[in-house]
């Protein structure tokens, strides 16, 4: 899928998906890279920093380290 021109909204919609994942992941050629998982793929950064400052997006507090998160999710309203 050709992710390069995705917009904030249509990463919130993969989102809203369930089981979908913002994931950050080692890449051998680039280093760190932000995916949706799954089967979604690559986004830039700056989309990626975009959704994790958005209120409706929260980390799942399973990072290796305590404050390294990697992975969030959408976070539906009550």
């Amino acid at each position: 899928m050709n992710t390069s021109k995705f917009t904030e909204r249509d990463a919130i919609e993969f989102l809203r998906n369930r089981g979908r994942h913002l994931v950050r992941m080692h890449n051998t050629r680039c280093g760190m890279e932000w995916y949706i998982s799954p089967d979604v793929g690559k986004i830039k950064d700056e989309l990626a920093q975009a959704l994790i400052a958005r209120a409706d997006i929260e980390p799942s507090r399973d990072g290796l380290w305590a404050g390294c998160d990697q992975t969030f999710q959408y976070r539906r309203p009550r």
